[in-house]
């Protein structure tokens, strides 16, 4: 193949024969350069002859070089001027530093310029710094990450509680498919976490963030706070719901088996498994994508706990559960962590019959059993 990059240049004023050349060569040309003559169908494929000079990184864009090279079948590029330093290795000076040596430096001035060492290796193939920013641009795997689709990002948590550490550098990235249990015995670890993430409570180190688009409801063990109030069953609820119509509000507590009647009750005076049922009405009225749950089960009966079994396995969004029910743990997370005493943790991407199984000492650490109590009181 026959190329000339000068004729490139050629007058417009003069004719030139240029049909013994099979191909335009170019150095750095401007991105319009090359779209503009690729983009007229012509005859002659374009070769950048150089698309990155390796002194330092002039004059740069190596990734929209090449990503004009992939557009084009018509483009060829990726030469990069140049491969090895033109250089003689003389040893090492005083300082312990590599010496090499060209042009004047042995007599040869009209090669005595900084162009002599402009390689992306060392005269004994040694890469400089250059070559890895070059062999990233090339690297024949990429991925790509979309900040919208982050759920949650912990980083580095930890927080001691009465003297005892109970989160030790606890990181996590949850994503937007995730069902996380929380099991083990260490009670404290779990409520703890999920009260930072929640505000109430300030980690001692580290940080969290949650994506823009999540709206988060939390189901908490101690939900004495919760009640301590005069307004009815009703009343309450509206609270966490945007429409305030009142019937609107009544049917979802007649999903949560409150009949009509009922709608009038004060709070304050509701049973365990009553207060139970009207926090799942308003995780459920509430409109959240993520939902934390600490002890659910709590307080419910049989018929109860399967009902919020199959709403948990039937949830579109993210769930974040401590829950001491086998059953669901097992039927509805796809990942469990173990915090661990003195605040470490386990990590695995499995369901928890199959962490279990895999784990002689978590089954040992961890006792759960189905229900087979009713309390609603």
């Amino acid at each position: 193949l026959t190329h000339y990059e000068s004729a490139f240049y050629l007058s417009s004023d003069r004719y030139f024969d240029t049909s013994d050349i099979d191909l335009f060569g170019r150095m750095y040309p401007a991105f319009s350069e090359v779209t503009d003559y690729l983009d007229n169908n012509p005859d002659k494929p374009l070769l950048l002859v150089e698309y990155c000079h390796s002194m330092g990184n002039s004059p740069g864009d190596f990734k929209e070089y090449l990503d004009l090279t992939e557009k084009y079948p018509a483009l060829c590029g990726g030469f990069v001027w140049e491969w090895c330093d033109h250089a003689v290795f003389k040893g090492y000076a005083e300082n312990g530093k590599a010496m090499y040596w060209y042009g004047g430096d042995h007599g040869e001035l009209q090669h005595d310029s900084n162009f002599c060492l402009d390689g992306l290796v060392y005269p004994d193939r040694t890469p400089h710094t250059g070559l890895l920013e070059y062999k990233n641009v090339h690297r024949p795997l990429r991925a790509s990450y979309d900040i919208e689709r982050q759920v949650l990002t912990i980083e580095n948590l930890s927080k001691t509680v009465n003297g005892v550490k109970v989160i030790d550098h606890f990181s996590l990235v949850v994503g937007h498919n995730d069902k996380i249990a929380f099991v083990g015995g260490q009670e404290l670890a779990k409520t703890t976490l999920f009260e930072i993430l929640m505000g109430n409570l300030e980690p001692d180190e580290g940080t969290y963030k949650w994506g823009v688009t999540t709206k988060r409801s939390y189901f908490k063990k101690d939900n004495t706070e919760l009640f301590d109030s005069d307004l009815n069953i009703t009343e309450w609820l509206s609270g966490y719901s945007e429409n305030k119509d009142v019937t609107y509000v009544r049917g979802f507590l007649g999903r949560m088996l409150f009949p009509g009647e009922d709608g009038v009750k004060k709070v304050r005076i509701l049973s365990g498994g009553e207060k139970v049922r009207c926090q799942l009405s308003s995780m459920m009225i509430s409109g959240a994508n993520v939902l934390i749950f600490d002890e659910p089960t709590n307080h419910l009966d049989m018929e109860s706990i399967s009902a919020l079994n199959d709403g948990m396995i039937k949830f579109p969004g993210v769930e974040l559960i401590a829950c001491r029910d086998h059953q669901v743990v097992q039927t509805t997370a796809n990942r469990i962590i173990e915090f661990l005493p003195g605040g470490g943790y386990i990590d695995k991407v499995t369901d928890y019959d199959s962490y279990l199984e895999q784990d002689a000492d978590a089954r040992k650490r961890t006792v759960y059993v189905n229900t087979d109590t009713e309390d609603e009181n």
